[in-house]
């Protein structure tokens, strides 16, 4: 027994059914909650480490090279606890480092300074490591 299958009859049914799992995948994904919007917790955790990188570079443009460091050393570097305020004010929290000159010297430049970038941080770790080239 011989049937002929007509190709238009195929086609249609090949978008019948693309489309039902077309519909399928946004009906899951709707009922799931992923289409509705996406996690704004994430996007604001993302946005404030994007936030964070500017204003450590803000920083690291801004302190000019102490003409104290001649070699290059472990010394050279700090780590500090910083927090931004709405003005660009930074304030430290906690500063660490090797040498005793260089905690003083970045105490200072951060005492100072006041930054463009004016959104809040919250507290994060800033590293500075100064090298000689």
């Amino acid at each position: 027994m011989e049937t002929n299958i007509n190709p238009k009859s195929i086609m249609r049914l090949r978008a019948v059914v693309i489309a039902a799992i077309i519909t399928a995948c946004f009906v899951l994904a709707s009922i799931s909650g992923m289409a509705a919007e996406p996690n704004k917790e994430a996007t604001a955790k993302t946005a404030a480490m994007l936030n964070r990188d500017k204003v450590k570079a803000e920083i690291s443009r801004n302190i000019p090279f102490p003409t104290f460091v001649t070699s290059n050393s472990a010394a050279n570097e700090v780590r500090a606890i910083v927090d931004v305020d709405s003005n660009g004010i930074i304030s430290v929290q906690q500063i660490d480092s090797a040498n005793p000159e260089m905690k003083k010297y970045i105490s200072k430049q951060l005492g100072n300074m006041q930054l463009e970038n004016r959104i809040p941080t919250g507290p994060f770790v800033l590293v500075l490591k100064f090298r000689v080239l």
